[in-house]
């Protein structure tokens, strides 16, 4: 038998089903194909075999993609590739429709709702509960609608509607939760018959590479709670926040007077209730955090705060039983702090989204018009009365034109419609027609924007609005709904709204935490780190330069002291700074800092040191 060294290029090969001289042709499979296959005696560097058995070894090349040849380099793609309704799948050669390598899938509908799907993969158990990824480089010769969906043989699991270029190839990707069981695949959606054809190359479905998913962790909030048996008792200050599908709060409570009654409880914030389906075990009695009694006449207790209800807990002593209101007194005080699963609340930052780009004619709630074009056309809305239309915020049909996101954690959502908006037949010569296209949520209107045609054209008067962003407030945890809706103001031509109209929201509130990405640099602080840098001049003079404005003045207090003058509001608590100068001189904190300013002390290099003034070079870090 020859023994060969494999390479990276020898690799290629072997990908690309180019045989070995000698050899008979390769083939390749997948790690969960057991079939026999044409077996070679090779070499790879370092670690990379793993042998499952005493016959068969497996090359580690760290890739995780699920799809069988996602490069369509191994075999005409209708061996792997299902298509349903007429429409032609193909395998390409043609150099300028390749993505990489030597083939690409093409794709020619011919049905509407026509579809083509990978072959379906079970999921690995390793993946359940991981964000998952469905990505194609996709290429398009003209205008047309496609969607890429992640499918489990049943539900659309994601979708989008396909980004192309007639020229380069655009990656489309896909992200999505992985379901707990089943298979999954992906599919391209045809939206009607005679879209023009498309190329998908190097496509990808597994873990969501370069993405990461992150507790949803919320700022704090203060609140009273309602006190079971609290004569007496104050609240001197509790807090409540949400980390992921949990609620934390902490609490000091402080007592004026004698107490009575049986068991001390105090309440969630209104309207939470606690998820008791995720106790370990019985609820009675469960365990939620930890606390501390300091009795003014005797001393410090131990207390375990305890499920009383889905609404309320208690408090119980360590080894004598519950703590009672009639235990406490004048001078008494409790602290404590809890966590606690929530019902509704889940562990990752995830919402569900529908109603986005839907295909056809769009929709207004007092019904307007439409103009269908031809087959293979968008369909058209248009309105030509001074009514202002698209005012549902429950989207009811598959032409519904809006957006409406589930599950939603509160904040502040930026919302993007993006498509063409604009005016045209303006019968009468000298008379303007203006539309008004916004954004609304029921409540407010944003993003507001205006198509204006001069009189006496027939047609199309100019390239009209390419897209309408607004920011909602979401108050409280739950659904928004945002629709497009628009209203012709003046003039007697007929406003317009053309597909496709693709739908985006995000969450832009402060407190929702960034992705963390490979190798980056996070931070456990809520609203981040500001990180300040200056040199200020000998003497305490002036501040010579700084990296922005968070240094307001400095001031000298004698020889070789600098007072720092931090900028009001750039700091939530003291920073920590850290000082240098040149020479033997040496520099050092006169004091901890504060948020408002920071003294430093300049030595020279005599034994004992004498203050002397020099050059100040100073970094300070703390919460913003």
């Amino acid at each position: 038998m020859t023994r060969l060294t494999t390479t990276l290029l020898i690799t290629a090969s072997l990908i690309s089903q180019i045989a070995f001289a000698g050899l008979p042709p390769t083939s390749t499979k997948s790690q969960l194909d057991t079939s026999k296959s044409t077996t070679f005696d090779f070499q790879a560097p370092f670690n990379q075999f793993t042998k499952p058995n005493g016959t068969t070894a497996l090359i580690e090349t760290g890739n995780k993609n699920l799809l069988k040849d996602p490069g369509f380099e191994s075999a005409d793609p209708t061996s792997v590739w299902v298509i349903s309704g007429a429409g032609t799948v193909g395998r390409t050669s043609t150099a300028a429709n390749v993505g990489s390598g030597s083939y690409a899938l093409s794709y020619d509908a011919a049905a509407t709702n026509g579809t083509v799907t990978s072959a379906a993969v079970a999921i690995p158990n390793g993946f359940i509960g991981k964000t998952l990824e469905a990505s194609c480089d996709i290429k398009n010769t003209s205008a047309g609608l496609y969607k890429i969906q992640a499918y489990d043989g049943t539900n659309v699991l994601s979708e989008q509607l396909i980004t192309t270029d007639p020229t380069y190839f655009v990656r489309n990707t896909l992200t999505f939760p992985a379901p707990t069981s089943g298979s999954i695949s992906i599919r391209f959606l045809a939206g009607t018959a005679g879209e023009p054809v498309f190329y998908a190359d190097d496509c990808y479905l597994g873990l969501a590479r370069n993405v990461g998913s992150t507790q949803l962790i919320s700022e704090w909030t203060s609140y009273t709670p309602s006190l079971t048996n609290g004569t007496n008792v104050s609240v001197t200050k509790v807090s409540w926040r949400q980390v992921g599908d949990s609620i934390q709060i902490m609490g000091y409570l402080s007592v004026t007077g004698a107490g009575s009654g049986a068991d001390f409880a105090v309440s969630l914030p209104t309207g939470i209730v606690m998820d008791t389906g995720k106790f370990n075990g019985s609820a009675n009695n469960h365990v939620l955090g930890s606390g501390e009694w300091l009795d003014n006449g005797t001393g410090r207790f131990v207390l375990m705060p305890v499920y009383a209800s889905t609404t309320i807990f208690s408090f119980q002593k360590q080894q004598v039983g519950g703590l009672q209101g009639s235990d406490l007194a004048s001078g008494d005080a409790i602290s404590f702090s809890i966590m606690a699963p929530i019902v509704g609340w889940t562990a990752q930052t995830t919402a569900s989204i529908d109603a986005i780009s839907k295909r056809g004619s769009i929709y207004f709630a007092s019904g307007s018009a439409t103009n269908t074009g031809s087959v293979a056309a968008f369909n058209v809305a248009g309105f030509g009365t001074n009514t202002l239309e698209g005012q549902a915020l429950a989207p009811t049909t598959a032409n519904d034109l809006g957006i409406r996101m589930t599950g939603a954690p509160a904040g502040t959502y930026e919302v993007q419609a993006t498509g063409r908006f604009y005016v045209s037949s303006a019968a009468t010569t000298g008379t303007r027609t203006v539309c008004n296209y916004s954004l609304y949520d029921g409540t407010s209107t944003r993003g507001d924007a205006y198509a204006i045609a001069p009189g006496g054209l027939t047609a199309e008067s100019n390239d009209g609005i390419g897209s309408l962003t607004g920011q909602f407030v979401l108050s409280s945890a739950g659904t928004i709904n945002v629709v497009v809706r628009g209203q012709r103001v003046t003039g007697n031509g007929t406003c317009y709204a053309e597909g496709p109209v693709s739908i985006s929201i995000k969450n832009v509130s402060q407190p929702s935490p960034a992705i963390v990405l490979a190798n980056s640099v996070s931070t456990d602080t809520t609203n981040g780190e500001r990180v300040g840098r200056a040199r200020i001049a000998s003497g305490c003079a002036s501040v010579t330069s700084q990296s922005n404005d968070w240094i307001s003045s400095v001031s000298s207090p004698g020889t070789g002291q600098c007072t720092i003058n931090f900028t009001t509001g750039k700091f939530s608590s003291a920073p920590i700074c850290v000082c240098s100068t040149v020479g033997q001189r040496t520099c050092r904190l006169n004091a901890a800092s504060t948020t408002a300013a920071l003294t430093v002390d300049m030595y020279d290099g005599t034994n004992p040191p004498i203050l002397v003034n020099a050059p100040i070079d100073i970094i300070c870090m703390g919460p913003r």
